[in-house]
């Protein structure tokens, strides 16, 4: 979490220089605290707590990058690289280890401050939006003119009602802020599940847009990104990681039809049959997903591909939209088969990913779902007119 400062002058004693300058998807690395291992304004409980979450980040962070250093290279450290940055080139991989390695060496001589709750003198324990926040970093100046100041502050009681691998989880996000000079473009869930984009955010680098459909580019400048690299790498068993990591690649996606996948050319219901595409990670109630997949639906039938109609936003059928995850065929188009005489044909999704770079491979990424579909003529018995 960081929380922006009026600007103001460099820390005393400090040269304006003090703090290099950076720009977005660039690191750099200011001078250490001076005091080493300090924690600033804590009764001896508070400084327990932070302590053994400096220490247990320092454990994650260690053991992360070692796996990172294991030759050869173990599968989960690509799919790790996914799911956190949805990019596992050569250069990322570098560049995010030798990232890791700034963080390890800070963490524990940086300087930690504890606040509580309205009585920090800025408030910032709690959001804006009313959220409690667990911990912050100050910053002065915008885009390439950002610089993080003063100490990480630490927000207790907020803090203690994590678990130790969260506030160590924390910690690793506070000092990727200080040391990395990196943003918060959006914040994971609870064991860093992507999170979805409200419908009225449209920077997609805004702390509150979630992390849903992120660019590789905006996720190496989260700070919540080198937290959650760490967490799978170090907490997650690699099978589920793979299987996330799988799932976010569309690996698991399928069209289902709950109806059965008959299309009868009349019809006094035509969202029957219904078709789903299946397999969306965190899918809940057929439509609030944070995958970044956007579709788009056909049914391909007497060499002709005809627009179906979407269950949650029937304007956008022919486009690709988050929201095209049930589609069915219109009676227009039941009234067409019908004249022409087809008897079958596919029903296809055509699935959009999110922004991604797969060894190099920075192209945009479609898939397709098809499956096969009988036309019968005449009135659906199901749904014939009493």
């Amino acid at each position: 979490m960081q929380q922006t400062q009026t600007p103001a002058a460099a820390p005393a004693g400090k040269s304006s220089s003090f703090f290099p300058q950076q720009g977005k998807g660039n690191f750099f690395t200011p001078a250490p605290p001076m005091i080493q291992r300090a924690t600033a304004d804590c009764n001896d409980d508070e400084r327990l707590t932070v302590d053994s979450a400096v220490s247990e980040a320092f454990s994650m962070i260690t053991r992360a990058i070692s796996i990172m250093d294991t030759v050869p290279l173990p599968p989960g450290v690509n799919d790790a690289l996914f799911l956190s940055f949805r990019d596992t080139s050569g250069p990322t991989r570098n560049n995010v280890r030798r990232r890791l390695d700034i963080v390890r060496n800070n963490i524990r001589t940086a300087t930690y401050q504890c606040v509580s709750s309205g009585e920090d003198g800025f408030g910032r324990c709690t959001s804006r939006s009313g959220k409690t926040r667990a911990a912050y970093t100050l910053h002065e100046g915008e885009g390439a003119n950002t610089v993080y100041v003063d100490n990480i502050m630490i927000c207790f009681p907020a803090f203690t009602t994590k678990s130790l691998a969260e506030r160590a989880g924390t910690i690793i996000h506070e000092v990727a802020h200080y040391y990395l000079g990196v943003d918060d473009t959006g914040y994971f869930h609870d064991n860093c599940v992507e999170s979805v984009r409200p419908v009225a955010a449209t920077d997609e680098a805004h702390e509150d847009s979630g992390t849903e459909g992120d660019a590789p580019a905006t996720r190496l400048f989260n700070a919540d990104s080198y937290s959650c690299f760490v967490h799978f790498l170090t907490a997650m068993p690699p099978a589920d990681m793979a299987s996330r990591a799988a799932g976010y690649r569309g690996e698991n996606l399928s069209i289902g039809a709950p109806d059965g996948t008959t299309i009868y050319t009349q019809t006094t219901f035509q969202e029957d049959p219904i078709f789903n595409i299946e397999g969306i990670p965190d899918m809940e109630g057929n439509q609030y997903h944070a995958s970044g997949m956007r579709f788009k639906w056909v049914l391909h039938a007497g060499g002709t591909n005809f627009r179906m109609m979407s269950r949650n936003d029937a304007a956008a059928s022919h486009l690709f939209d988050r929201d095209n995850t049930q589609a069915f065929v219109s009676n227009t188009v039941r009234g067409i088969l019908e004249d022409r005489g087809v008897t079958s044909g596919e029903v296809v999704c055509t699935v959009m990913l999110p922004p991604q770079n797969i060894a190099g491979n920075t192209g945009q990424v479609t898939i397709e779902r098809r499956l096969p579909v009988t036309i019968a003529r005449g009135m659906d018995p199901f749904n014939a007119p009493i």
